[in-house]
């Protein structure tokens, strides 16, 4: 809960590369206000001056050098995080790159968040590509209930009700394959560059008569966060910034549990003990910090070098499993259609849990699995292909810190990467430190 009394919302914008994600966002947020005026004037600027101009909505999000002026045009590599504020909602809106090459930053932004807006193109030849497929199927994985549907570039389709109702019938087909209710979603047609049916209706589009983007994140449901104030505290560290005056503050966000202001802490698989000195969500000074809140974090006597992105906060006497190299952990596994390779044992992916990543090894192929009720069909199986469903035993190559999916979802949900693709998802069962 914020200091307003309104209650914290991450919401991650996925899609596939240039379906208009960063443009739609960085208009909304300039039409409610919420970004400074003179701020955009100097973007402008810079964007006709480097010959950019259709992305000055874009770079309102995109605040990496590399990404405003890749060679490409722009081209989003990590996930930004920008706060808007809504009527009922202090919303952390995180803008996910939809580049095949940094699935693996998209997959970050999933751990952290509540609710996903997917970016589908109108536009002619584009509408779902691989990474539509591949992200919807991670923020799935990662446990995002609520999706809203975002069908982008309408001016570019003069506006068409009937390509919208194309899209809209494609999408809802793969979104109920991956097991979405699509009775619950909206579908919304949008223009990001003339920002309509941003925060206002469209009058280009009389035929849709539904919420606007703005209204619709205003209407997803609060996470329940009562039951995990009850749990252990996890924080996942995704990064860490130094502050002029202030020194390293460590940025998560509060899975379980409740931190406060003067909390002792450890930070694991290192051992790093501290305490809490302050905390803050968006410049504003917390002295408790809630599951849903991304906060900023200062630790007395911890430098940059003592974290790393995927270790977790928690307290002493409350600590979670760590998994070491020399251990394992059991996982039900889904083999996506989109694997290519034969999984044996001895198999090398990553693997991405909360906030971590790490090489692993598939040390023990334990059953062949039923994908529909998850019964073991066969012992031992020799291979895994495409499709198939299995209890395997992953030994990660690092220290990583994890929970059992029944204990606490979030830090228990897993994917597993090979050759720049997403192959597989999966669920911890059982843990074995070491």
């Amino acid at each position: 809960m914020s200091s307003e009394g309104k209650k914290s919302l991450h919401i991650i914008a996925v899609g596939h590369k240039d379906h208009g994600k960063s443009t739609a966002l960085g208009h909304m947020l300039l039409q409610l206000g919420q970004i400074d005026l003179s701020e955009f004037k100097e973007i402008e600027k810079e964007t006709l001056l480097r010959k950019k101009e259709s992305f000055k909505f874009a770079w309102i999000t995109m605040r990496r050098k590399d990404e405003r002026f890749h060679t490409s045009g722009t081209l989003t590599i990590d996930i930004s995080r920008t706060p808007l504020q809504t009527r009922n909602y202090i919303v952390t809106l995180v803008d996910a790159p939809g580049h095949p090459d940094f699935v693996h930053n998209m997959i970050k932004g999933a751990s952290i968040a509540d609710a996903a807006i997917l970016f589908v193109s109108a536009k002619d030849n584009e509408g779902i590509q691989r990474q539509t497929i591949e992200h919807i199927q991670l923020c799935k994985t990662f446990g995002i209930r609520q999706v809203i549907v975002a069908i982008s570039k309408m001016d570019l389709v003069n506006w068409s009700e009937e390509r919208f109702n194309e899209l809209k019938a494609e999408v809802s087909k793969l979104l109920a394959k991956i097991g979405y209710d699509v009775t619950k979603i909206p579908f919304i047609p949008i223009s990001g560059w003339t920002g309509d049916n941003l925060i206002k209706r469209s009058e280009n589009m009389p035929w849709y008569q539904g919420p606007t983007l703005y209204e619709a994140i205003d209407k997803l449901e609060p996470p329940d966060s009562s039951y995990r104030e009850k749990l252990p505290l996890r924080i996942p560290i995704q990064k860490t910034v130094n502050v002029t005056g202030v020194g390293t503050v460590v940025l998560g966000k509060v899975e379980t549990g409740i931190l406060q202001c003067g909390d002792k802490v450890i930070i694991l698989p290192t051992g790093k003990e501290s305490s809490v000195k302050s905390i803050q969500m968006w410049h504003k000074d917390l002295k408790i910090a809630k599951p849903g809140d991304g906060i900023g974090i200062k630790l007395r006597g911890v430098k940059e070098a003592d974290v790393d992105r995927g270790f977790v906060i928690c307290h002493p006497n409350e600590r979670p499993p760590v998994v070491y190299p020399s251990g394992f952990i059991i996982g039900k596994i889904i083999i996506l259609p989109e694997c290519r390779s034969i999984i044996r044992e001895g198999f090398m992916p990553d693997i991405h849990i909360h906030e971590a990543q790490a090489r692993c090894r598939i040390i023990e192929l334990i059953s062949r699995l039923d994908p529909s009720t998850f019964e073991p069909i066969e012992d031992h199986p020799s291979i895994l292909r495409a499709n198939d469903a299995a209890s395997v035993k992953i030994a990660p190559l690092k220290p990583l810190v994890v929970e059992k999916y029944s204990k606490i979802p979030s830090m228990g949900r897993f994917a597993l990467r090979e050759g720049g693709r997403t192959i597989a998802v999966g669920i911890i069962d059982d843990i074995k430190e070491k």
